[in-house]
């Protein structure tokens, strides 16, 4: 299997008695957006989404208690924000995938922000391109 490849929920995972707390919840979000009626998915072996309609959102594991969440649509990032929670960074994902504002979504990310390797910025907001 290429390490890209979306590989939708439902899918087959450990047993219960070998999971770790992460795979509980990484397994609860991708749970939580199909019954939301949302497209959940794994990609590669640590990153996880999930779309609905024109948007979809993005957990990018950077390491060591580190995530990297990217919300907006098909066509384009909107918002990028690093935060120490999967659960929060799962949360991020179903709230903008219901509708809610990128900024509303990073406000309820306060605490949880934390500095990417290199890089002073906790979360960004992405102009977009104009035609």
């Amino acid at each position: 299997m290429d390490q890209n490849e979306k590989r939708y929920w439902p899918f087959e995972v450990l047993p219960p008695e070998r999971q770790t707390e992460l795979h509980r919840q990484e397994i609860q979000f991708l749970e939580r957006a199909y019954r939301a009626g949302r497209n959940p998915y794994m990609c590669g072996v640590e990153d996880f989404g999930a779309t609905a309609g024109s948007r979809g959102g993005i957990i990018v594991f950077r390491g060591r208690s580190h995530w990297e969440v990217l919300l907006g649509t098909a066509e384009q990032v909107l918002w990028s924000a690093h935060v120490n929670d999967f659960e929060r960074a799962a949360d991020a994902v179903l709230l903008w995938l219901d509708g809610i504002g990128g900024a509303k979504i990073i406000e309820q990310l306060n605490g949880h922000l934390v500095q990417a390797a290199g890089n002073d910025i906790l979360m960004t907001e992405y102009t977009p391109a104009l035609p």
